[in-house]
């Protein structure tokens, strides 16, 4: 019965010092190597002459990582960011594996007929068991080498990909993707986004600032409307919060607390926990062991705010306008009908009161707002 000699790591490779080689074999993470899976799509900028043969793929940004924080913190893990040259990024989060994937590698031999871990040997390289001119048997078997144990995976999930711009001191592309469009944030700072207007748009006629009335959007009735789950998180249920400023790690609830009324971005010790269940984004307010009761956020369909946002509120009754969803991490709006450059965007405006956007996420912000995407976190606690 055929078989294959398999040798653990050489120790040559083992004992490479990483300022030798700085490389990985595979992709790594702060804590090991993973596997990477992508669920989305990854633009790559539109051919010219210029364009360079190659486009970089494989960056990975880990933004919660601490090197001083205890090695068996995981929380690192919920977000990691992969580049794709200068144009795009993807989110996705790091999972460990069930069992341990093992690399493997046709063994290598050194000069002079040198294997490198075990001596002299009569041959130079490993050949493969077979049958020579002559009909002669050759049963010399192939001989392998573990290369790498893999404990990880790199899973990138398919929200609309944040693409990056550029500014005044940018020296890479400028050419936003098809389907994108350039936004300015300052001299230094501009970010492709889908659905974003072209750059530089035609001059519009100043558009006067419009005064956020209150559209039929239910009040805090100033009694919670349930006991709440407290601040453990419940099976089967997340926080919902902001990544970004000016209101990051800011989480939505309703004030008071497990009310009716607005929904609003405020501070992690009073994050509500949510999820999304057949198209309604619910608000659980009743205790551990008691009865299930839940809140249902509802988008007003009167348009407030520069003709352009949608109130959101929490109610009693459910939600009859549009379907929530999340895509990826995010949460995400739609209506049938109603075409949104990005599902994903927000308004969150005075009173921290928060609007569904229904123009381009960063372009034309109104006075008062702040442009904002809301991602699940399913930590144990709520944390700033």
């Amino acid at each position: 019965m055929p078989s294959i000699t398999l040798y653990p790591p050489s120790k040559s490779a083992s004992a490479t010092s990483p300022t030798e080689n700085p490389l990985p074999a595979l992709l790594h993470t702060p804590s090991g190597l993973a596997l990477l899976e992508i669920q989305g799509t990854i633009h790559f900028p539109a051919a010219t002459s210029a364009s360079p043969s190659s486009t970089q793929v494989g960056k990975f940004v880990f933004p919660l990582y601490d090197a001083s924080n205890d090695p068996s913190d995981t929380k690192w893990m919920k977000r990691v960011y992969l580049y794709v040259g200068k144009g795009q990024r993807m989110t996705g989060e790091c999972k460990k594996l069930g069992k341990p994937v093992g690399v493997v590698r046709k063994r290598e031999r050194g000069e002079m007929g040198k294997d490198r871990d075990h001596g002299v040997i009569d041959r130079e390289d490993v050949e493969m068991g077979g049958v020579d001119g002559q009909g002669e048997q050759r049963a010399i078997e192939e001989e392998l080498e573990i290369v790498e144990v893999v404990r990880k995976d790199k899973t990138t999930k398919n929200p609309p990909p944040t693409l990056l711009g550029g500014g005044a001191s940018w020296t890479g592309e400028t050419a936003c993707n098809s389907g994108a469009g350039c936004v300015v944030i300052n001299d230094y700072y501009s970010q492709c986004q889908p659905g974003a207007a072209p750059a530089d748009p035609q001059p519009e006629p100043s558009a006067q600032p419009t005064e956020v009335t209150p559209v039929d959007t239910p009040t805090a009735t100033g009694a919670p409307a349930g006991t709440g789950p407290g601040k453990t998180l419940q099976s089967g249920y997340y926080w919902i919060r902001a990544v970004a400023a000016p209101n990051f790690h800011k989480y939505i609830q309703t004030n008071p607390l497990y009310s009716t009324g607005p929904a609003l971005l405020g501070d992690y010790t009073t994050a509500g926990q949510f999820q999304v269940v057949d198209g309604q984004l619910v608000q659980l307010v009743s205790a551990p062991g008691e009865a299930v009761k839940l809140l249902y956020a509802v988008v007003n369909e009167t348009r407030v705010i520069n003709d352009n946002s949608l109130a959101v509120s929490f109610s009693e009754t459910k939600n009859t306008y549009g379907t929530f969803a999340f895509g990826g991490d995010d949460l995400q709006w739609s209506v049938a009908g109603v075409t949104r450059p990005n599902k994903s965007a927000w308004y969150v405006c005075t009173g921290q009161k928060l609007y569904v956007n229904l123009g381009n996420y960063l372009y034309q912000t109104p006075s008062g707002c702040a442009d904002q995407t809301v991602h699940y976190y399913n930590d144990k606690t709520a944390n700033n």
